[in-house]
């Protein structure tokens, strides 16, 4: 009987590390932020300046001519990411502190919206090991439409 407990234990510890959104990178000081998941980013209020701290990997890249964007992913979702700094590679895990930004486009009868995050500052970054992935672009799984 206590074999099983400690098989039962082992198998519960495996389950709580496998699922954690750790990408197996800890940066110094994250342990002290409070860090959001990406699926539970909601827009924030009109007056309401949100800021969060987001870990993921970055899945695809856009530069522009004086800035860029990255797509974010971890388990719960993805959000763009637009950034002044030099871009991450894709593959790359990053601790970042940004600020939420909700943007809506008029068109037709339709208000079109869509939530991205203005990075404030890159608090870590662990490049990949991996090869070169697919330039294909994963499209966050929350776009917010809403109607007049």
């Amino acid at each position: 009987m206590t074999g099983n407990k400690f098989y039962f234990l082992f198998l519960l510890l495996a389950l709580l590390v496998g699922c954690s959104n750790n990408f197996g990178v800890t940066f110094p000081g994250e342990r002290q932020l409070a860090l959001t998941q990406i699926g539970e980013l909601e827009p924030p209020s009109n007056y309401d300046k949100s800021t969060v701290y987001l870990k993921g990997q970055v899945v695809s890249v856009a530069p522009f001519l004086d800035s860029g964007a990255y797509l974010l992913q971890d388990t719960t979702g993805a959000i763009w990411v637009v950034s002044q700094e030099t871009l991450p590679t894709q593959g790359d895990i990053v601790l970042i502190q940004g600020e939420l930004v909700y943007e809506t486009i008029p068109i037709e009868k339709q208000q079109l919206s869509e939530l991205y995050l203005q990075q404030q500052q890159q608090l870590g970054r662990k490049a990949s090991k991996l090869p070169e992935a697919s330039s294909a672009v994963i499209l966050p799984e929350k776009s917010f439409q809403s109607q007049p």
